[in-house]
């Protein structure tokens, strides 16, 4: 590890990359069952209940390694479970 100053505006710039990605998908997912839209609603909130620093560090995880995140939910949508 270096004692480089972090670059706080790449990793605002990722983690908005990868919060616009979450919402696409959820704009996308079809419910299967009637209380989808109220748990969609609690889901949503509990996005804005995490501190923007621990969204960073979701997508510097990503990052780190190597768009695994991705291309997990990528073999999901190749297998149905979602649709984007």
């Amino acid at each position: 590890m270096t004692n480089a100053e972090p670059d706080y505006a790449e990793y605002v710039k990722r983690t908005d990359a990868f919060i616009d990605a979450v919402f696409d998908l959820l704009v996308e997912t079809k419910p299967v069952n009637f209380d989808a839209g109220r748990q969609m609603v609690r889901i949503a909130q509990t996005l804005d209940d995490v501190p923007y620093v621990d969204l960073a560090n979701l997508a510097t995880v990503n990052r780190a390694l190597h768009g695994f995140v991705g291309r997990a939910r990528d073999r999901a949508q190749a297998h149905g479970r979602f649709k984007v």
